[in-house]
């Protein structure tokens, strides 16, 4: 059972998986005190882009988001530093921004600086001058690292990450509330801090408010019929908009995918690599987001699935219809982790 604004056949993924792993660290050489410090083909924010160096923006709000989205692109997670201020006023002259792992936490032991969630004393930054009309320049940036980096695939692990995937998960969460799943099970992942990949937690206010607007009855999980009405409704929406669900003989649903008509487009200009993430369970369904990254290395998603289980038949449905949604067109290269019965199915 399914709707969509196309169909056709669903021919296999080329056998292209790719495991995601952590690059290993990587000695850089110490630069002098200059203004710029850059460091060699370790970190090039300004291939195919620009140098943060002299740009101007009109706000904090603005400079922040500057430096946040070139760290995303570099590899790294931003924090705020400290603030300089007018003679005399609460008028900001100059602030910094630092890169995540800058500076060490006071109670934090010697010997377990090392560990990659640890700050290292990274000098990386940025400062920003405001002149007189409240213009934002970038005036300083040290570009060097002295920690590992995120590579483009891991990017969507990153803290900055998070809201991007939040968003998008958002609403697959709604539509298990309103499929009739248990309330008790989809608060427990949302509050679970110690499962799943990182991005895609959401704070304790954050999913109770979440859960708190959806007043709906439960139903029996074998009830499809409210998800396929949903989806209906969507699609009446959204004229690109594509689902598919498994049901099995007794009726009752086993696996569902859907991606929206932004998801389409995106995956028509940005979809040459795709990131397949199985890490996460909600009650007894594994959670399978298809991500991408776009030109600005900004995360983004192509699609969302539910799966019963990691059987090859699952993922072989699964790969199909997700191409099916997006007219064939396999991508280049997959990444995800490696998996028996997903390389069967691609």
């Amino acid at each position: 059972m399914s709707g969509s604004e196309e169909s056709g056949s669903s021919p296999g993924l080329e056998n292209s998986i790719v495991p995601a792993t952590r690059r290993s660290n990587i000695d850089l050489e110490k630069g002098g005190e200059t203004e710029v410090v850059t460091s060699g083909e370790f970190l090039r924010f300004d291939e195919g882009k620009k140098d943060l160096l002299g740009e101007i923006v009109d706000s904090e709000k603005e400079a922040y988001k500057l430096y946040y989205d070139y760290a995303h692109y570099v590899g790294f997670c931003v924090r705020k530093g400290k603030n300089a201020y007018f003679l005399g006023t609460k008028n900001i002259k100059a602030k910094e921004f630092l890169c995540s792992k800058a500076g060490f936490k006071e109670d934090e032991p010697e010997a377990t600086r090392s560990k990659l969630e640890s700050r290292t004393g990274c000098k990386a930054m940025v400062k920003f001058q405001v002149d007189e009309n409240g213009k934002w320049r970038v005036s300083r940036l040290v570009s060097e690292h002295n920690h590992e980096l995120a590579k483009p695939e891991e990017r969507h692990l990153l803290r900055s990450a998070h809201s991007v995937i939040a968003a998008k998960m958002s609403s697959v969460f709604r539509t298990l509330l309103d499929v009739g799943i248990k309330t008790t099970k989809v608060s427990a992942y949302l509050f679970d801090e110690g499962t799943g990949i990182e991005n895609v937690k959401f704070s304790k206010k954050e999913g109770q408010e979440l859960i708190n607007s959806r007043r709906l009855t439960e139903v029996e999980p074998g009830d499809s019929q409210s998800l396929v009405n949903l989806f209906k409704e969507r699609a009446a929406q959204d004229t690109m908009f594509f689902w598919d669900i498994q049901l099995d003989k007794e009726g009752k649903l086993t696996n569902f995918f859907w991606r929206d008509g932004r998801s389409r487009i995106d995956y028509d200009c940005f979809g040459d690599v795709l990131i397949f993430d199985m890490t996460h369970r909600l009650n007894k369904y594994i959670c399978s987001p298809f991500l991408g990254i776009n030109n600005h290395g900004q995360n983004i998603m192509f699609g969302a699935a539910f799966l019963m289980d990691e059987m090859t038949d699952s993922f072989v449905w699964l790969f199909s219809t997700f191409l099916k949604s997006m007219n064939d067109r396999p991508p280049i290269t997959i990444f995800t982790n490696q998996d028996e019965a997903m390389d069967k199915a691609t």
